[in-house]
C-alpha cells in the first residue's frame, strides 16, 4: 500500500508492507542525481551496519540503492518516526543527547573505508576560493563592507587553520530537518545526500548556527547560548576535539553562513537578506560567541 506522507513535499510517499514495516518512497530527482544518491547510499549503509540509526535506501535486486525509470531516480528506506525536538525548551538533555548523536556518528564516519570517490571540502577554499569571489560582485554599500570586514578577520586563521583540521566524512548538510528526534533524543538520520570529507566542527557549526538563521530575538538567542556549552561538552566526551578544532569552532560558523549566502544567489541573484541578517549578529557579537564555544571545555 502507497499513499502520499501526510504533512510532506511532494515526492515522498508512505509505503506500507504486507507484514506492517513502514517505508519512505521517494522521488530523488534527475539522473543527474545518481552519482550522489550511490555515495548517500554506500555512507547510510555503513552507518546502519554499525548501529547508527538511518533512513537507508534499500538495496535492489540489482544490489544497488536506488531505481529509475529512465528520467528520474526513486529509493525506498524505513520510516524513522520523528517530533518536534524542543530544542528551546528548559530541558537541556536534547543538547546533551543532540551533542552525543554526532559524536558517535563522526566517531563511525570516521572509520569509513568505501573506496567510493567522495567531495573534499576544505574550509579555507570553499570559502575563498568557491564563495567569495561572486558573493562580493553580489554585494553593495553596508552588506559589502560587513562581509569584507568578516574576511579580513577570518583569511588568515582559517587559513592557518585549515590545513591542520584534518578531514573525515561528513554530513555537511546538518539541521533538525534531516537529524530526526522521538522524546528528546535523536532516532536517526535522513538525507545524507551533501556528505563530503571535511572538517568534523563543520557538522558541528552547522547544525548549530542553522538553529538562529531565521530569528536573533532574544527569545530565542538566550536558550540557544545557554545551550550551546552543553551540545559541546556531550559531543566533546564522546569523541574528544583537539585544542585546534576548538580554536577553529567559532571560525566555522561564520563560514557556514557566507556559503549560505554564495549558495542563496542562483535563487534570485540576490544574497538572502534573512542570512544577511544573521551573518549582521554573528558579527557584532562574535566575542560573545567564542567565550560561549570556550565555556564548553572550561572543566577540563
Amino acid at each position: 500500500h502507497i499513499e502520499p506522507l501526510r504533512g510532506a513535499r511532494d515526492g515522498l510517499y508512505r509505503a506500507v508492507a504486507s507484514t506492517g514495516e513502514e517505508y519512505v518512497f521517494k522521488k530523488i530527482g534527475g539522473l543527474e542525481r545518481r552519482g550522489r544518491t550511490e555515495i548517500q547510499y554506500r555512507v547510510m549503509r555503513y552507518l546502519y551496519r554499525h548501529g547508527v540509526p538511518t533512513g537507508h535506501p534499500l538495496t535492489n535486486r540489482d544490489g544497488g540503492g536506488y531505481t529509475t525509470d529512465g528520467t528520474s531516480i526513486y529509493g525506498l528506506m524505513p520510516r524513522i518516526y520523528r517530533e518536534e525536538p524542543g530544542l528551546f525548551k528548559p530541558d537541556l538533555c536534547v543538547w546533551d543527547n543532540l551533542g552525543r548523536s554526532y559524536g558517535r556518528l563522526h566517531s563511525v564516519l570516521e572509520a569509513f573505508d568505501d573506496p567510493i570517490k567522495i567531495p573534499q571540502m576544505t574550509l579555507h577554499d570553499r570559502l575563498f576560493t568557491t564563495g567569495v569571489p561572486r558573493l562580493l560582485e553580489s554585494l553593495k554599500g553596508e552588506h559589502l563592507d560587513l562581509v569584507l570586514a568578516i574576511l579580513d578577520e577570518l583569511e588568515s586563521p582559517i587559513g592557518e587553520l585549515s590545513p591542520l583540521l584534518g578531514e573525515q566524512v561528513i554530513l555537511y548538510d546538518c539541521h533538525t530537518g534531516n537529524t530526526l528526534f522521538m522524546f528528546g533524543q535523536v532516532s536517526g538520520f535522513i538525507d545524507c545526500d551533501s556528505v563530503c570529507l571535511g572538517p568534523r566542527i563543520c557538522d558541528l557549526a552547522n547544525l548549530a548556527v542553522i538553529l538562529i538563521l531565521p530569528d536573533q530575538s532574544p527569545e530565542r538567542i538566550r536558550p540557544w547560548l545557554e545551550a550551546l556549552p552543553f551540545y559541546l561538552q556531550a559531543y566533546h566526551r564522546t569523541n574528544p576535539l583537539s585544542q585546534v578544532e576548538r580554536n577553529a569552532l567559532p571560525l566555522a560558523f561564520h563560514a557556514y553562513v557566507l556559503g549560505r549566502l554564495h549558495q542563496s544567489l542562483p535563487r534570485s541573484g540576490e544574497p538572502s537578506p534573512l542570512l544577511l541578517t544573521a551573518l549582521h549578529w554573528l558579527h557584532e557579537n562574535r566575542d560573545l560567541l567564542a567565550q560561549t564555544i570556550a565555556s564548553g571545555f572550561n572543566d577540563e
